[in-house]
């Protein structure tokens, strides 16, 4: 990614987390980068395409993470918890991407961010299962969709415990719990 580019990028995380999604323009970003307007839209046709760019980014670092994690030929149950680890830490420092607030994000009415946000929840389902059943094995295959579907509610409500409230708890503690 060219540097320009990348600091639009990083200026609308930055702007999206301090101001929300909505109340963040495209002449905010471009003031923040020091840039034109129009210099901004010959990399990102619209604010939707440039958080659908920030989405698809943060979603291959993560599993880019995971493969990094498998790669360290750890004990079978240290990579698991390394990589529930792993997940805590990247929600927790990119929390915006699973606020609660929905509305806060572009209308579900655009076809490419629906799209990719269902891609990306049936990546994470089917990421979440396989976790599972390299942890658990055949134990659980006959249960694997509920075991997944509660896997994937207790990762999403623990890292809004992790984010939003105030008693401390460390994601070692939590991934082994």
């Amino acid at each position: 990614m060219g540097l320009i580019k990348e600091k639009i990028v990083q200026s609308a995380v930055r702007l999206f987390m301090e101001k929300g999604y909505r109340a963040t323009s495209i002449q905010d970003i471009a003031d923040d980068c020091s840039i034109a307007k129009g210099s901004l839209y010959k990399f990102f046709e619209s604010k939707e395409e440039l958080f659908v760019s920030i989405l698809k980014q943060r979603q291959q670092y993560m599993m880019d993470e995971v493969e990094r994690i498998r790669k360290m030929a750890l004990p079978r149950r240290e990579t698991y918890l390394a990589e529930i680890m792993g997940l805590f830490q990247f929600f927790g420092r990119h929390g915006y991407y699973i606020s609660r607030d929905y509305n806060e994000f572009p209308s579900a009415s655009n076809d490419n961010i629906s799209t990719l946000i269902h891609q990306i929840q049936i990546q994470m389902f089917s990421y979440y299962q396989n976790l599972l059943t390299r942890q658990y094995g055949s134990a659980i295959l006959d249960w694997k969709w509920d075991v997944t579907a509660m896997f994937s509610g207790m990762i999403r409500e623990y890292t809004f415990h992790l984010l939003f409230a105030y008693k401390p708890i460390t994601v070692e503690k939590l991934a082994g719990f």
